[in-house]
């Protein structure tokens, strides 16, 4: 039989790629998508999981995997606050992240950002940087981190300013270091599962200009 990946943050525009590319991935028999709200699926592999992420342990028999994705996270403007900025960009991930080490999974990817420093003086890096060390504690065979700049793509909710920075980066590319240009987040999705399935048991962190090569 085939595996499992269970997706947080599944509505997302990562979460999107992930779904896509994981239901046309031979290695894959099911998809478990968790969501606020219910969805239904057109892809035969694809379930949607309808969970309260203020009460995840909840769901924890049903979230059940071999591979975990988490492209869980918001912005600070969009949250509201700082806490709830922190709820969801640090307790929701490591709740989902606890939970799926229990359940004993094999590998957990986890989708970071360009700039995470546990000790930076900027708050979202700062929380980034913090749930990137409290899931590398965590028992898997295999843990990514991946560090995207800017992402590019269509989100199904609009960003303040991200569609002006998305037309920038394009128009730039060129002379953007790799490190700091924009990327597809079907580029992303794509090399978080190849690197979830390289047989490498180990902590992986993948900066932009990586990503951008796989």
């Amino acid at each position: 039989m085939g595996k499992t990946a269970v997706i947080a943050g599944a509505t997302g525009l990562i979460g999107q790629e992930l779904i896509k590319h994981l239901s046309n991935d031979s290695r894959y028999d099911k998809i478990l998508a968790l969501t606020r709200k219910p969805k239904a699926s057109d892809l035969p592999k694809v379930e949607y999981v309808v969970v309260d992420f203020e009460h995840l342990p909840i769901y924890q028999k049903e979230i059940n995997g071999d591979d975990a994705f988490c492209a869980l996270g918001t912005t600070r403007q969009k949250a509201g606050s700082k806490e709830a900025f922190y709820k969801v960009d640090y307790t929701y991930i490591w709740e989902f992240g606890r939970i799926m080490a229990q359940n004993r999974a094999q590998s957990f990817t986890l989708v970071s950002s360009m700039g995470a420093d546990k000790d930076s003086f900027f708050y979202y890096n700062e929380v980034k940087g913090k749930i990137e060390d409290a899931i590398s504690q965590l028992d898997f065979k295999k843990i990514t981190i991946v560090r995207p700049s800017l992402l590019l793509g269509d989100r199904e909710e609009e960003r303040f300013g991200e569609g002006i920075a998305q037309t920038f980066s394009k128009l730039f590319s060129p002379i953007i270091p790799a490190k700091y240009d924009g990327i597809e987040a079907s580029q992303v999705a794509k090399a978080m599962i190849k690197a979830a399935n390289d047989g490498k048991n180990e902590l992986e962190i993948i900066e932009n200009d990586e990503l951008l090569k796989m």
